[in-house]
Formats: structure tokens, C-alpha cells, sequence
């Protein structure tokens, strides 16, 4: 792929997992060295450029001699790698060095081919520099993580290969403006979104067949999928979600159109006004990144002979779609803990025993899983405060107002991994309640949970292997 061609999901992850390389076209080269040729020409004019030849943050108005411009440049990213933790994943990092020379790519940097050159290196022999979990604040781009990825790509300190073979490559001298281009962005912040962004995507569809499967282990009532109900709802995403949910279960058995009991709880009934929210948000997320992915995130960006002082490094906007996704865990968190309630009470599951004990009293059957997804819940729930309601002064106050999104982005992650094994828990609670109802699920729930309907998950025992099982699959 010509690594200035407008990215798509499909071809970022196509590169990130090395199934497709990067070039520099021809075309992208001569720009490149155009732009390169102004920014030497605005220099020779003795115009002031900030980040090239004075300081950087609060130390903007500091004078370099033209001499050091070069030893300036290669001083920013010494004194800016403060990464620390944590190593951040080799996909993360790839996609964030991919990110990166697209960004450059656009030719509004500044910067030599030959550096772009070398960071395309790096990326297609999957030479990865590790880089720490902690020290960037999301403003002024990533600095520290990308500080930390540079100094491997100019080869004062190692990379490594898949195997985790170090490598040294050899000393690159990064020229004017070419130290501030590559750690002023936003891209490790975005590529950690886009991987969280993924993950989120799995969990929501199996949260939605777990609830499927819900329906049919207790017999629900689901005259809520009258076409008549989203006709009186004009929500093109809660018409998506009852008519996926008439498709999975249109051979099913078990669920009814009414009964005695007239009508279910909320959680089941309400599901579909519940749950619009969620598909909603991700698919507001999911175009959002995409433009994310082809700005341009650096300053000054380059407009013929005049140098373009603004903030595309500023995360902002990726710490608000961090916020948004956080924000729905525990809601959807609440629905799984809810969905497993209903199936533990004997006053609500149908005629199932208590706790889904076979013997209740000699048996607590899974009393304690419903005690383990209270404890994931309540981390969930305390972790899905925004992150726009915090804010520090950096840089004696230049760099007032700074975004977070690199913490957004790690208690996010967190609460993937605890929804995980939420989502695992309520797996376990449905396939056995399913199986002592003696339920015979529909085709299209037997396909998309085989693994877990096939799984033992009878007798009195410890059922923490099987939750670690339920857990790996998702």
C-alpha cells in the first residue's frame, strides 16, 4: 500500500498485521521533498519557526543558533522519551508507527523522505521499539511514547522482531523540524483506541447472543418484537437490533408470542430501548476514528512559504470517544448482572431451582459467580468516570488544557478485561440454566455458541476454570 493513500480499517489492520507492506510512491517523494525545500527556504529567510529554531512548550520564545538545529532536534526526543511501565502491545506500537507515517506521508511536515523512508523500514521488517504504558498526557501529541519509538527507529536504543530478537539499526541524523514532526502527534493515542475499539466490538456481539440465549433458557415472553414496536420507535438502530433478534430466533422452540405471566422484566423486555444506545455510540465511534486515522497531527504544518501554527496534536477527540465507550460498560455490565439475577431467583427463573443448585441447601450451585460479576461490576462502574472532568496545567501554564486520553484509553482497557469475565460469568449461569430447563436452542444460537453450549458445566464444583475458558474464547 502506498503509504499516503487514505486509510480505512481494512487497511490499517491489513499492515499492522503484516499482511501488506508500505511504499513511498514516487508522487509522495517529490512532495515531500518540495515541502522539505520550503521549510529550508523560510529558515534561510531568518524567520522564526517554532519547534525548528526555538524552543519547544513554554521555552517557545528561546532563540537556537543555527548551528545547533540539528543536535536540537535529536535533543527532543532524548529528553522527551519518558515512557515508563507496562510495555504497550507490539500491534499497539505497529499501528501508532503506521498512524505516524501516514501522518508524515501528507507532506504538510516538513520532513525528508529518507525519514520516512526509515520508519517504513521498520514497519515492514515488523522491527518494533517497546515503549512504556505510562507519560503522555495527550496534548502536544503522545511525546513521551513517541519520543520512546523514535529513539529505536534512530537507532540509539534496539527494536525487536516478532521472537523478540533485539536489533540495533544504524544511526539516523534527524534533520530540522524532523525531531518535533515525529513525536507531535496523537498516533499512539489513536492506535490504542482503534485496537480497544475492536475488542469492544467482540464483546458487545456475544452480549447480545447471550441474551438471545437468555430469551429461550426461560421461556421469555416476546411480544416486544412486534413489528409494531419499532414502528412506534422510528430508531434505525433499535429496528436493527428486534430485527436480528426475530432472525435468531425464528426456528426457536421455547420463546412465546404470551402467558399468564403477561409481561417480563425490564431487562428483557426493555433490552431493545437498552441497548440501541450502545450500538449507536459504537458505530459513531467506529467513522470517528476513521477520519481520526487520515489527519494530518503535527505543528506547524506547512502552507507554501508560510509555517501554520495550530493543534491537530491535541487528543481530545479520542479521549471523548474513550469516554463515550467507558460509559456504556456499565450499563451493558448492569444488563449481564441483571440477565443472571433472573435466572438465579427462583422468584423469577421459571421454575429453575435456586442459585441453579441441582440439590439447593446440600448445593449453593453458583451463588458465588453472581458474588465474583458484583465485585467486576462495581470496577466497572467506578472506572467509567470521563476523563474531560480532569485537567492539569503543563509547560508553566502554555499547554493549559490537556485531553488524557492515554488514561482514558488504559481504564478503558481495564474495564474490557473485567467486562470479559462478566460476560463469561453470565455465559456460565445461561448454559446451565439452559441445559436444566432441557432447552433446545435455535440454529443460529447453537452456531454462535457452540463452544460454550457444549462446554460441562454441570455438578457441584469450582467453575472458575470454566469462566477462564468462557473468558479466553471471547
Amino acid at each position: 500500500m502506498e503509504v499516503s493513500e487514505h486509510l480505512t480499517w481494512e487497511k490499517f489492520w491489513s499492515v499492522v498485521e503484516g499482511k501488506e507492506q508500505l511504499y513511498l510512491g514516487s508522487n509522495t517523494r517529490n512532495e515531500l521533498e518540495q515541502k522539505r525545500e520550503q521549510l529550508l527556504s523560510i529558515l534561510q529567510e531568518g524567520k522564526v519557526i517554532y519547534g525548528v529554531n526555538t524552543g519547544v512548550g513554554s521555552l517557545k520564545d528561546v532563540a537556537l543558533k543555527a548551528d545547533t538545529l540539528e543536535e536540537f532536534q535529536a535533543n527532543l526526543i532524548r529528553s522527551h522519551a519518558e515512557s515508563v511501565g507496562q510495555r504497550v502491545s507490539r500491534s499497539v506500537t505497529k499501528g501508532a508507527m503506521v498512524l505516524l507515517a501516514h501522518s508524515l506521508a501528507q507532506g504538510l511536515s516538513g520532513v525528508s523522505p529518507e525519514l520516512l523512508e526509515r520508519i517504513l523500514f521498520a514497519i515492514n521488517m515488523d522491527y518494533i521499539p517497546r515503549v512504556g504504558c505510562f507519560g503522555s498526557v495527550g496534548a502536544s501529541g503522545d511525546l513521551s511514547f513517541l519520543a520512546t519509538l523514535m529513539l529505536g527507529i534512530v537507532g540509539e536504543k534496539p527494536v525487536y522482531d516478532a521472537l523478540g530478537n533485539p536489533h540495533v539499526l544504524e544511526k539516523f541524523a534527524l534533520r530540522e523540524k524532523e525531531g518535533l514532526a515525529v513525536i507531535n502527534g496523537t498516533h499512539f493515542s489513536l492506535s490504542h483506541m482503534i485496537h480497544l475499539l475492536e475488542k469492544f466490538k467482540r464483546l458487545e456481539k456475544m452480549t447480545r447472543w447471550t441474551y438471545a440465549l437468555h430469551l429461550e433458557t426461560r421461556k421469555a415472553i416476546v411480544s416486544f418484537l412486534d413489528p409494531l414496536v419499532s414502528q412506534a420507535k422510528p430508531d434505525p438502530y433499535f429496528e436493527q437490533l428486534l430485527s436480528w433478534l426475530r432472525e435468531v430466533l425464528k426456528d426457536s422452540s421455547a420463546v412465546r408470542k404470551g402467558g399468564p405471566e403477561v409481561q417480563e422484566p425490564y431487562v428483557i423486555r426493555c433490552f431493545p430501548q437498552l441497548y440501541a444506545p450502545v450500538t449507536r455510540t459504537l458505530d459513531n465511534v467506529d467513522s470517528w476514528l476513521e477520519q481520526e486515522m487520515n489527519i494530518v497531527s503535527d505543528n506547524p504544518l506547512f502552507k507554501d512559504s508560510e509555517p501554520v501554527f495550530q493543534g491537530n496534536f491535541h487528543a481530545e477527540s479520542i479521549a471523548v470517544m474513550s469516554s463515550q465507550l467507558r460509559a456504556l460498560l456499565p450499563l451493558m455490565g448492569n444488563i449481564l448482572y441483571q440477565l443472571q439475577e433472573k435466572l438465579l431467583n427462583p422468584e423469577f427463573s421459571r421454575g429453575l431451582p435456586a442459585f441453579l443448585a441441582e440439590v439447593p441447601g446440600l448445593n449453593s450451585g453458583l451463588m458465588i459467580v453472581q458474588y465474583l460479576s458484583a465485585d467486576l461490576l462495581s470496577e466497572i462502574s467506578m472506572l467509567a468516570s470521563p476523563i474531560t472532568i480532569m485537567n492539569q496545567t503543563m509547560s508553566t501554564g502554555q499547554e493549559d488544557v490537556v485531553s488524557f486520553a492515554p488514561t482514558s484509553n488504559r481504564l478503558l482497557e481495564r474495564q474490557l478485561e473485567l467486562y470479559k469475565y462478566l460476560l463469561a460469568s453470565t455465559l456460565l449461569v445461561t448454559v446451565r440454566a439452559s441445559r436444566m430447563a432441557n432447552i433446545e436452542v435455535s440454529t443460529a444460537i447453537q452456531e454462535a455458541l457452540e463452544f460454550y453450549l457444549q462446554t460441562d458445566v454441570g455438578g457441584e464444583r469450582s467453575f472458575s476454570d470454566v469462566i477462564e475458558a468462557f473468558a479466553d474464547q471471547l
